[in-house]
């Protein structure tokens, strides 16, 4: 029963990824080598000896068990046993098991920390073993002994098997240790083909992982030496190696790498990777192709850099070739509001004109594709008003309040992701209070100002907050004169903010700025003296409802004066 049963038990077990299936894998296993040692020749014809140990490793490497790949290993002892025992007739653990228990040591190292370490420590030390029995050269040196070159009958390394361990280090998250380490190995594989080992030919994933260890190592020249690995590959497929053509993957990796970094220069060099892909592409060198993750990696760099500039001219060409050819990678909500956003903050006298242009090609492109992923958010949306506000345009508003109702409008007609909130509101109430140019613009602004906040009052877009009361009380300040009506206003605003319980050091510091002592002492509840008046100074029900949560959701956390 256990004969006929062994391989259909086991690979159900398998499938379980669990410690407990891996150890009942195991135990029939265990029973099957029996069988073999003793001389059943049933068990030599019914059971695929090789099929079944590589079940049973493959059991333990996905069980996620702890010390599942040591377990492993140990199999791999026990199957070279069972092959002395038996004079050869059951074969020793073929290269294909070997890679299982280096797959089980990868996984392990994805753990990180102390067993990362012991993961890329035990895959090497295989890597080792294996290299020992194939003849391979310990060293880069060369001469003409015979035992320099790899021995042909051998279980060889080949490139699952240097990929792995390479694997095991780039996910190990050991910085310099691991680049290195993946480094180290690579350099080994080069060697062991270079000595006669055609199965360890490097291959595009084995360049890719050195890569991506180089880019996670958190080191300053990580992005150098990924660049350095990128050109050689380059070099060689251009040198006649046509399975050596690189990849979107190794092309984007290394604009990562640049891009996280945030070193000087890094996103021109994440620019120029990009740039020399393209240009490749066109010259028909390689047939790689930006794609969405691309297009992501380079425009968030570019907006960290400033370079906004360069950011817009690629959000403009996704466009222009997702209408060329639908095939392309298509642009995105999540690229062009990066881009707004990064606008709004440049302080651009024309960040508002900019904003408008990429919320506009939004909207027609959700008009002519029906994307979801196109359809503006009240992100989106928000991020144009913040520009206006913190532009210099004449009549910036009028022309932030107009995004708001373009805002509203979307979210009327179907779109749930434009549903304005009180962070909204609150922009275009900001764009008001600091407002320049003539008396006529500031009395308009004014009134845009207060139909504004009525209507959040009124609405079921969310209760103003404690930033909307501080920029209302601005726009009171900036635009109404030294008088009754500004001492009213304010007054009538602060009132409203401590029914709610929502009057904090902000509001606070807004009116002691803007009225004198005598008539900030006529609406407030405290003592007025020289020193800064905290929400301490208050009656706890004006300060009760207070969100620290909502310090991180408008503007970075505080309002900031807008030139």
């Amino acid at each position: 029963g256990v004969l006929k049963s062994a391989m259909p038990v086991c690979a159900a077990w398998s499938k379980t990824n669990s410690g407990r299936g891996a150890a009942i894998c195991e135990q029939v296993l265990y029973k099957v080598a029996q069988q073999l040692i003793a001389g059943n020749k049933e068990a030599y014809k019914n059971i695929p000896w090789p099929n079944l140990c590589t079940v049973v490793l493959d059991a333990w490497a996905t069980s996620g068990e702890d010390g599942a790949a040591e377990k492993a290993e140990a199999l791999i002892g026990g199957m070279t046993d069972v092959s002395e025992r038996t004079d050869g007739k059951v074969p020793p653990p073929s290269i294909i098991a070997y890679n299982t228990v280096l797959k089980a040591y990868a996984r392990q190292a994805a753990s990180g920390g102390n067993a990362a370490e012991a993961a890329c420590a035990g895959a090497e030390r295989i890597l080792n073993e294996l290299e020992e029995k194939a003849g391979i050269p310990k060293n880069s040196e060369t001469n003409d002994d015979d035992d320099d070159e790899c021995e042909v009958n051998a279980v060889r390394p080949n490139q699952v098997s240097y990929t792995t361990v390479i694997d095991c280090y780039a996910k190990s998250g050991l910085g310099k240790k691991a680049a290195e380490g993946a480094e180290r190995i690579f350099r080994r594989m080069e060697r062991a083909y270079e000595s006669g080992c055609s199965e360890a030919r490097p291959s595009v994933p084995s360049f890719n992982t050195v890569i991506d260890a180089w880019v996670k190592s958190g080191l300053v020249r990580g992005p150098i030496a990924a660049e350095e690995i990128l050109k050689k590959m380059i070099s060689l497929h251009e040198k006649g190696s046509a399975d050596l053509e690189p990849t979107v993957v190794s092309f984007s990796s290394v604009m990562n790498g640049w891009a996280k970094s945030q070193q000087d220069g890094s996103a021109e060099r994440a620019l120029e990777v990009y740039q020399l892909m393209e240009d490749m592409r066109e010259a028909e060198t390689i047939t790689a192709t930006p794609n969405a993750y691309t297009y992501s990696i380079l425009i968030d760099a570019l907006c960290k850099a400033g370079m906004l500039t360069e950011a817009e001219n690629v959000f403009n060409n996704i466009v222009k070739n997702y209408a060329d050819d639908q095939s392309n990678p298509k642009p995105n909500k999540i690229q062009a509001t990066q881009i707004m956003d990064s606008i709004a903050k440049s302080g651009d006298s024309a960040a508002g004109v900019k904003t408008e242009v990429l919320l506009t090609t939004l909207e027609r492109l959700y008009e002519k594709y029906e994307d979801k992923d196109m359809r503006p958010s009240k992100v989106s949306y928000t991020a144009g008003i913040n520009s206006w506000a913190k532009s210099k345009a004449f009549e910036k508003a009028r022309k932030a309040r107009e995004t708001l109702d373009r805002m509203i409008e979307a979210y009327k007609n179907g779109n749930a992701e434009a549903k304005p909130n009180v962070n909204a509101f609150t922009a275009v109430i900001n764009a008001c209070a600091f407002t320049q140019g003539d008396i006529l613009e500031k009395k308009d602004a004014l009134q845009i100002a207060t139909k504004t906040y009525k209507e959040l009052y009124a609405s079921d877009y969310g209760e103003p907050n404690q930033f909307t009361f501080a920029t209302f009380l601005r726009v009171c300040a900036n635009i109404i004169p030294p008088g009754e009506q500004r001492v009213s206003s304010m007054k009538s605003v602060l009132q409203q903010a401590a029914n709610q319980g929502k009057v904090d050091d902000l509001v606070l510091k807004v009116l002691q700025k803007s009225l004198s002592a005598d008539d900030l002492g006529s609406i407030l509840p405290c003592e007025v003296t020289n020193k800064m008046l905290t929400r301490k100074d208050l009656p706890a029900e004006w300060t009760c409802n207070l969100d620290a949560g909502r310090r991180r959701n408008w503007q970075g956390s505080r309002i900031k004066r807008v030139a």
